[in-house]
This record gives C-alpha cells, structure tokens and sequence, in this order.
C-alpha cells in the first residue's frame, strides 16, 4: 500500500517514521561496510596467498632453469673440451708427423755438412790448403782412462768404455791432452765413426771395434769453442756453427726451434772441442751452459789439462776423465805422411827418416801427431832439427815468413837476443823480418798476460794495430801466422784476429820474454799470483824460454816455485815442467853444459 502511495504521491511519512527508515538505512550501510571490508580483507589474503605460491613457484622454476643452463654449459664445455682434445691430438700427430719429416731432412743436412768439413785433415797445421782425405792420415790415439786426484792409467780401447759406467750412459765425458796430441782430430773421427753407423757406410774404418757404441746416439752437433768465444749458451753455439753453415736466412729461424725439440727428445751428443780456447762472456762458469731441460743430452768437451784445475768443474760434474797421450803407433803415422809427400818412394823414404830420427835422438817429439807432422814436413824440406823444440819453431817460423816472398828486413838495427841464440842461427826469413816477429811476441805475449780476465786467444782489428803495421799486419796475414775471422752483425762486420797454432803463439810469447826479462817482474808475476792455473797454461811458454834465455827462465822459475807453494795440487805438472825445460835448455846449448839453476823447492818421485 506505502509503494502506491508512493507512486501517487500520496504517502505520508511522520518524524518517527522517517528516523525509524534513515536507523535502518544506516544500519544496512554500516552492514555493507563491514561485509565490504571482510570482502577485502578476504580478497588481499587470497592475493598474499596467491603471490607467495606464484613467487613460490617462479623460485622453483628459476633454479631449475639455473640448473639446466649449467648442466647444458657444463655438457657444452665438455663437449668443447673434448672437441679441441681431439682437434689438438690431430694437430699434435700432423705437427710431429712434420717434425718427423723435418727432422730427418735436418739430419740429412747435418750428416751431409759432416762429410764435407770433417773428413779431411792437414798435412800441416800451417799449410792450410794441402789436405788429405782422414783414412789416407788418420792413426789411433792412446787413451787412457784417469783421475783429477791421483796418477793411475787405465788404457781405453772401446767407445763402451767411454761411454757407459755400469750400462748406464755417461752424461759429462772430458778428454784432456796437451797442444797437438790429437784431440780435435779423435773426435772429428769420433764423429765420422757415428755417421758410418747412421749411413752403413763403411769408407772409414773405426777408431775402435765397437762404433755400433754410437748407433746410440740420434744426433752428434759437433762444435768448435774458438769460434764462439762470444757465447756462452750450447745451442746457441749450434746455431752460430752448424745451422747457419747449413741453412739459409729465412730457414733458420724455423730449424733453431727444431733443434730445440731434437734436443730434448732424441739422445744427441755434444762435442765442445777446445774448452782451454773459451772463456764465459761474463766471468762466471768454467763450461758452456746446457739446459737442464735437455736430460738426453751428453757432453763430450776436450781441453788442456790446466783447464781441469779450475775449482769449478766440480768432480760431480766429471763422469769420466780421458786424456790422450798422442798417436798410439808414431810409426805407422810417420809412414802415411812419407806416403804422402812421397809418392813413389815410401818405403826408402820411411828407411830414411827412421835413421834421421834414430841420429838425432828426437823419440820424444813424434808421439804429438802435430809435432810429428812438422818434423817429417821439415825433412821433408831438408831441414835437420835436433831435438829442441825452440828449433822446431824457429824453422816453423822461417817457412812461415818464406811466403812472404821477402828478405829485406823490415827495420834497420841489431838482432835481439835471440837471433843469437842456436835455434835461430840457420834461419833466413826470420833474421830478414825482425820487426814482423817482434811485434808479432808483442801480440802473443799480450793474449797471455796484458789483456787476460781468464784467457785471451784472439784480438779485434783496432787492438792489433796498436802492435803492428798494416804491412805487418798483411804479412802475418799472408804467411799464416795469424787468422782473421769475420763475425757478422746488424750493423757492421767485425774482425777476431788469432793465432793459427796455439804452440807458435807461446814460442813467441817465450820470444819476448827472453828479449824483455823484466816483464817477469812487472807484469807476469802479477798475473801468475791473480791467475794460479797460469803456472799450467804457460808450461809451454817456460819451455821455448829455457831454450832462448836461462837466466829469464831461472827467474820466471823462481815466481813459479813460489806460487806453487800454496798451490800443492800443481807440484807434479810443474815439476815435469822443470824438467822439460832443463832438457830443452840442454838442447840449445852446443857446448854440452849449461849454468841453469831453476828454483823448485821439492821433487816428487
């Protein structure tokens, strides 16, 4: 009834009523309210629920997305590992398949450069031109097995024996032996003997039965030490005389790294010919370095025997020490070199130069294959030497000064000293050339004492000319007393200039001491005392000086004795010094006695 009053308009509605109708409106607002708020607070709940599962669930989906992205980086890796392993072993088989093919070629090389250096040798140390093939001249030489430390000999005569201590392979080999006995020669022979093996050549008969010793050994790289006295490393000393002999520019680079690997993987022996003609750039170590790297390396090193004093080659370091003592059958050399020089009459010939030596008592000389070869040489030219060595020389000297083609002598005064003395009294070119040999001691004296840090065996071009002319110079050049070597750089080519035997250096050297006594006093007794293993590397410059002047060589005796006070390791080698020089000065003297009064405070026996 109240809605169609409503709708007519026709509804009345008092005060109560109208306050009943808004308390229960506001009561349904208030209602609504509140149903609303639960509503929300309902709603937001259900939301909180709903974002917790939803971020629930995206944690749970991120890590096992992490965890499939690192198990496909882990299996990509791996498979990217093995991929480059087998990438590198293909490569690592291609590249020693090529080094295998560059390692054979290299020792093709290496073997054929061998053949046309090493397979001849010289009739004359000091006719560098006249040569014969090594089976026309070779002979045997008497090795012996020693010790630093006592005097006993074992004679060798296998390459087992010097090779292999208890069949296992000798890592350090010395030979010693003195000036001309034959060290160079046995191992350029040594080094031929291995190539025959390699080559089943069979042109050349072994030093010793048993060369198959050798077949051990994958490479040999010979090397000189004279003529790398700029280095100090042992495969840098390959590249200088085997590589870049062998090689052109542009190859060297790659063949020096092959010679790297060959080093370290295949068994190679090392000859280092001369160690007594070295010294180390920088004063520090008594033998080239070898890298520890190179454990199939062996070492084969020849010297003097005064080398071996040095306190620094530990005996450690020295897993057997040879020395050879000359030709094995002096008899047998003798008559290949008569067979050489004379053809046709080898056998008168031979005859002959027997009963020379017989007359003159010169035994003593022909064990040093040099020496040998330069008495039968000077026989040959009808020269008759007696027994000095001082003598030897002199006529060494005036064959040498003979290519100079030249007699007039160079300055206008008296001859020295010794150009009175016996040895020089039959000579031509040398009293023609004073001023040449005189400067000429100067130079040799000098490498020995003046300009000596540890040895000296050779000078550059503006030291020489403080000694001598360019005329002397060239006729020094000329006659073969000295040699001039040429050592390439970036930006200039320099000059070493040396002595062509070392022997003729020390005569000269003996020349001017006996000419100048008191350098003894000023200069060489203050070397002696700096350097003690000088006593030794002067031995031979003692001798040629008891054969030119006693009373120099009473005095320089007299320093010796001193200093091998305090050096009693050096007593017995001085004291065979002595007396070879006694003998030499007895040499020299025609009147059969001589006033020669060495000092030297004890003798061994």
């Amino acid at each position: 009834m109240k809605l169609r009053q409503l709708e007519n308009d026709s509804l009345t509605i008092n005060h109560i009523e109208m306050e009943r109708l808004l308390k229960e409106a506001q009561e349904t607002l208030t209602i609504s309210k509140k149903v609303a708020a639960e509503s929300k607070r309902q709603i937001a709940e259900q939301l909180s629920k709903a974002v917790t599962v939803i971020q629930s669930k995206m944690g749970n989906c991120q890590h096992a997305i992490d965890a499939l992205t690192q198990r496909s980086i882990e299996k990509m890796s791996a498979a990217e590992k093995s991929a480059l392993t087998r990438i590198g072993q293909v490569r690592l088989n291609c590249e020693i398949q090529h080094s295998d093919q560059n390692v054979k070629e290299f020792f093709q090389r290496l073997t054929q450069h061998y053949e046309q250096v090493l397979t001849n040798v010289l009739i004359s140390p000091f006719v560098q031109s006249i040569d014969r093939h090594m089976r026309v001249l070779y002979s045997k030489p008497a090795v012996n097995k020693i010790s630093r430390h006592n005097a006993a000999k074992i004679n060798v005569n296998c390459y087992n024996a010097m090779f292999y201590k208890y069949n296992t392979l000798n890592g350090r080999i010395y030979i010693q032996g003195e000036a001309g006995v034959g060290k160079s020669t046995f191992t350029a022979k040594l080094t031929l003997d291995w190539l025959c093996q390699k080559s089943s050549s069979q042109h050349l008969t072994s030093t010793f039965d048993d060369a198959q010793t050798l077949d051990a050994f994958d490479f040999v790289f010979y090397v000189t030490l004279r003529d790398s006295v700029d280095h100090r490393d042992v495969v840098q000393m390959i590249n200088e005389q085997l590589i870049n002999m062998i090689y052109t520019d542009e190859y060297r680079g790659a063949i020096y790294k092959l010679l790297q690997y060959i080093m370290q993987k295949y068994r190679c022996l090392v000859v280092l010919d001369g160690l007594d003609d070295w010294s180390d750039p920088k004063g520090q170590i008594a033998v080239p370095l070898m890298a520890s790297s190179n454990i199939l390396c062996t070492l084969l090193i020849t010297t003097r025997p005064w080398k071996m004093t040095d306190q620094r080659i530990k005996d450690s370091h020295i897993d057997i020490l040879l020395e050879i003592e000359g030709v094995e059958n002096p008899d047998l050399l003798s008559q290949k070199l008569i067979g050489c020089l004379f053809n046709n009459e080898t056998e008168l010939k031979y005859n002959e130069f027997n009963s020379y030596i017989i007359k003159h008592q010169l035994f003593d000389l022909l064990n040093s294959p040099t020496m040998l070869t330069l008495i039968v040489c000077l026989w040959a030219d009808g020269v008759c030497l007696k027994g000095s060595r001082c003598e030897i020389y002199s006529h060494i000297l005036d064959c040498l000064l003979k290519r100079a083609m030249s007699r007039r002598a160079l300055v206008k005064k008296p001859p020295f000293y010794c150009f009175r003395n016996t040895c020089f009294r039959n000579t031509i070119y040398c009293l023609a050339n004073v001023a040449v040999i005189e400067a000429l001691s100067s130079v040799a004296f000098d490498l020995f004492f003046a300009y000596r840090t540890e040895i000296s065996k050779s000078f550059g071009n503006r030291e020489l000319m403080k000694y001598l002319s360019e005329d002397q110079k060239t006729c020094a050049l000329t006659t073969g007393i000295l040699s001039e070597r040429k050592h390439n750089s970036f930006t200039r080519i320099n000059s070493t200039f040396s002595f062509v035997h070392k022997p003729l250096q020390e005569f000269l050297a003996a020349y001017y001491i006996a000419n100048k006594p008191y350098v003894i006093d000023d200069e060489i007794t203050n070397s002696i005392f700096k350097f003690s293993y000088l006593n030794l590397d002067i031995s031979q410059t003692y001798i040629f000086l008891c054969g030119l002047n006693i009373k120099a060589a009473e005095k320089l005796s007299n320093v010796i004795n001193t200093t091998c006070s305090t050096h009693s390791h050096l007593g017995r080698t001085t004291q065979n010094m002595i007396l070879a020089g006694y003998k030499e000065a007895i040499s020299n003297n025609n009147n059969n006695y001589i006033d020669f009064r060495p000092s030297w405070s004890f003798f061994l026996f």
